[in-house]
């Protein structure tokens, strides 16, 4: 609880101190897990939900509404956004992070939009990268198993002059095809390269800089899925393997001042490409901001920020996937606020801030908090918020059309002889609203236990729902039944999660938790969309987990971790138990050999389902993985 956060409140404090609900995975976690990838590392955080499609495709959201293209959870690497402006979530297969560069990643369960912006909905994560003063000499990492090809990271840092260092990296991954309930394999597989640098530069006394940069190519293969056509048999196959390359680079300028004021400046620089069967886009994104947090005054700390974003894409449409326009270029201006006021030193502290954005989809948005921490006791922590978040549309929400099916029908009285189902994205969508309620406690339980537990209410309006819209005659050869988006969806969704860490002895430490998740959805009078509220059921309502971290004697560890999630109503997946183990010996200092189980407690099973549509991929199970790995550092 003492480890320092940034992502609280933008700027360092002791997790025990910040009014959240936010859980770190530290690097030590990260190397003990045996887990080659960030959407597997965040298995790791207490309710959050993490499911894994295929080989390469995972549903990851925060306090419910999961999904292949969830958008509710704003991603960060090193606070550079990796959400992409298409949809508004994740491309989880290209986040070119290894694992082994990685310091730790800080997680808010809960909104973050008055800090963060819009998209922070359900949950904010900032990945952080280690810096290159760490990371000085040799790494070598390879490593394979059933369930994956070989794969390998090659990592060298050095210094440059007295006040430089640096570091470079290379990594190769190659996860094979899984199979389906049948036991025959799919084609899923995931490989690709990836690169890239980091510097840091101690430029004087005061002041600090970052330099850094990724590059990646990656592959992903899919079943063939069946797309409409006008004329008979009015389906054909389309092949859907992807394709995906770019890179980005990113500066990092800090100031800190005599009076502890500090100011900062961030500014990126990212280049996506990626090709599928249906449709390839290229986008350029620019983004810079400047963030002062000043000296206190008086009971008063308070922090500003400002930035500007901007955005360019190309789209090359297909009959089954196409965005009017092709070609689009939207910028963000953003600012915010925010005043720690310490109402009683050490013990009462009342938080109140807000961001202010300007966007190209609904214009101005605010997204405001109020915080209270209460520090009963030097062991002890209450803490209480109220927010606003907002999830603003998206390219895929307005601006897009995918024809779903095609079907004859009888001749006359119809006017053509093919009926087209097609999804049409809306102009006139609104945002949607978050309203949230959240409290917690965090304690220390004698000298070897902590508890940290936090509750949630969160009141949602305008959620986007697909209408069904009457037939209408869009050509002499075919009728249109159009889906159209549209905020006709309300809800309530509500929980909590539970974390418990004991320190059995020096060398053993247990860490459980408990999340539920329980989601009330209600359609708008008038509404036309088929059972909206299934999005009940993709998500579980209880997860477990419990993780053992043991030191024995000769260098070896013994770490384990069962999971248990629950079944997914909706998509008729049964409730599972995961059980992982990692056994591992240090030789001599700087090599370790480790052998890794993954899913051993069934050959398979079944994480979550198909795309949006129904057409993106293959059931798919997931499989037993055993591998071995070894890590050699000079």
């Amino acid at each position: 609880m003492d480890i320092d956060v940034e992502i609280a409140a933008k700027h360092a404090e002791p997790l025990h101190e910040a009014s959240a609900a936010v859980f770190v995975i530290t690097s030590d976690d990260i190397r003990r897990s045996g887990m080659r990838s960030i959407p597997e590392l965040l298995r790791l955080v207490p309710g959050m939900q993490v499911a894994r499609i295929d080989a390469n495709m995972w549903a990851i959201s925060s306090r419910g509404f999961n999904d292949r293209f969830a958008n509710k959870l704003l991603v960060l690497i090193d606070g550079r956004s990796v959400y992409t402006p298409l949809f508004s979530g994740v491309w989880w297969d290209v986040q070119s992070v290894p694992v082994e560069n990685i310091e730790r990643i800080e997680v808010v369960r809960g909104p973050g939009g008055s800090l963060w912006g819009s998209n922070a909905v359900n949950g904010v994560i900032n990945i952080i990268t280690k810096s290159s003063a760490e990371t000085l000499g040799g790494l070598v990492t390879a490593g394979g198993g059933s369930a994956e090809g070989a794969n390998g990271h090659l990592r060298y840092g050095g210094r440059l002059g007295a006040n430089g260092t640096w570091r470079a990296y290379a990594e190769r991954i190659d996860v094979r095809n899984g199979e389906d309930g049948r036991g025959r394999r799919t084609r899923d597989e995931w490989n690709g390269e990836k690169g890239g640098f980091r510097s840091d530069w101690n430029l004087t006394e005061r002041d600090e800089f970052t330099f850094q940069g990724d590059i990646y190519d990656i592959s992903d293969k899919s079943d063939p899925f069946r797309g409409p056509t006008l004329s008979a048999p009015f389906s054909r196959l389309i092949e859907n393997d992807q394709r995906a390359r770019g890179g980005n680079v990113a500066g990092h300028w800090t100031r800190t001042f005599e009076s502890a004021a500090r100011l900062q400046m961030r500014g990126y620089y990212d280049r996506t490409e990626r090709r599928t069967g249906v449709v390839a886009e290229r986008r350029d994104l620019f983004d810079l901001e400047l963030q002062h947090d000043l000296a206190p005054i008086g009971i008063h700390h308070f922090t500003w920020g400002a930035g500007y974003r901007y955005t360019r894409d190309h789209l090359d449409n297909t009959f089954d996937l196409s965005f009017s326009p092709a070609e689009r270029n939207d910028d963000l201006k953003h600012g915010f606020i925010q005043d720690e006021i310490h109402l009683r030193p050490e013990t009462l502290r009342l938080t109140l801030g807000t961001k202010v954005e300007e966007n190209d989809y609904t214009g101005f948005e605010i997204q405001p908090t109020a915080r209270l921490l209460w520090q009963p006791a030097e062991r002890h922590v209450f803490w209480s918020a109220v927010s606003r978040a907002v999830r603003i549309p998206s390219r895929a929400l307005e601006d897009v059309r995918v024809n779903i099916a095609a079907s004859p029908v009888p001749s006359p009285p119809f006017a053509a002889p093919v009926v087209l189902q097609s999804f049409f994205g809306n102009r006139d969508v609104k945002s949607e609203d978050l309203l949230s309620f959240e409290a917690g406690y965090r304690g220390r339980v004698g000298e070897q236990g902590s508890v940290d537990l936090a509750g949630f209410y969160n009141v949602y309006d305008n959620l986007a729902t697909n209408e069904v819209k009457a037939m209408t005659l869009e050509a002499p050869t075919h009728l249109v039944v159009p889906v159209v988006a549209e905020n006709r969806m309300d809800g309530e969704v509500y929980g909590g999660e539970a974390v418990v860490n004991w320190d059995v002895s020096p060398r053993w430490r247990l860490r459980g938790s408990y999340s539920l998740l329980l989601m009330q959805l209600h359609q708008q009078p008038g509404s036309t969309a088929v059972n909206p509220e299934n999005q009940e059921g993709n998500v579980p309502q209880q997860q477990f987990q419990i993780r053992s971290y043991l030191d024995l004697p000769r260098n070896i560890s013994l770490d384990w971790g069962a999971y248990f999630v629950d079944n997914l109503r909706t998509q008729r997946i049964p409730h599972y138990l995961r059980f992982d183990a990692r056994l591992a010996w240090q030789p001599r200092s700087g090599l370790e050999l480790s052998l890794i189980g993954q899913n051993l407690l069934d050959a398979s099973h079944r994480e979550f389902g198909t795309g949006v549509f129904g057409f993106f991929t293959s059931p798919v199970e997931i499989r037993r993985n055993i591998a071995g790995q070894v890590t050699w550092m000079f």
